[in-house]
């Protein structure tokens, strides 16, 4: 217990690749001490993908996944590096391995979505973000991405019901984290997508200031 809290503590002080790649030694040592840890692994994987490695990453997914397969979220990271590495049909057989096990996992459907997105199938795509924010409503930048999906399709009024409900997620996030500069972003991309050019280059100037 005492070196899972360490090896996460690690993680969450990384802020940047530089960081990670400091701490991918400190996680080997930590899984070299604990072989059959699944969880170790996933660490180690977690470590690798912030510093950028991701075929190290894709190592230490797999051996995650392979010591336990009935954990989905192993195959998920692992196939969100598959997709990292631009191998797409791994990606998504990955993706639907995870689903398969976890079907109502908002991580998983969002991140199964966007690479179905990628291959232009976008009737799929917003089964799998509508599944995402069934599992969690308040997943704002899921239902940002649902509008733009239904924009590409022409479905205005759903995407407009989309946008509204990305908007107030966003605008609710702010208020409570005004420093918040990914989703002011998502914000500034929402007015963007509606067509409120001034509030768009307004938010987009506040994010790089």
């Amino acid at each position: 217990l005492f070196k899972l809290k360490g090896a996460k503590g690690m993680l969450e002080e990384a802020k940047s690749p530089e960081d990670a790649k400091f701490i991918i030694p400190l996680l080997r040592h930590v899984v070299r001490e604990s072989p059959k840890s699944q969880m170790f692994h996933f660490l180690l994987g977690m470590g690798c993908t912030k510093a950028e490695e991701y075929e190290l990453a894709l190592e230490a997914f797999k051996t995650a996944a392979d010591l336990d397969p009935n954990n989905a979220q192993s195959f998920s990271y692992l196939a969100d590096t598959f997709l990292k590495l631009g191998r797409m049909s791994e990606a998504l057989s990955h993706f639907e391995i995870a689903l398969g096990i976890d079907p109502r996992s908002a991580d998983s459907n969002f991140r199964y979505a966007e690479a179905l997105t990628m291959t232009g199938q976008t009737e799929k795509a917003i089964e799998h973000y509508r599944k995402s924010f069934e599992s969690f409503p308040g997943y704002a930048v899921v239902h940002v991405r649902l509008a733009q999906a239904y924009k590409r399709l022409n479905r205005a009024a759903e995407a407009e019901e989309q946008f509204r409900e990305g908007e107030r997620l966003l605008e609710s996030a702010l208020a409570t984290e005004p420093r918040d500069v990914e989703s002011r972003f998502r914000l500034g991309t929402v007015f963007l997508n509606t067509d409120r050019f001034s509030e768009a280059a307004q938010t987009f100037r506040a994010v790089l200031q």
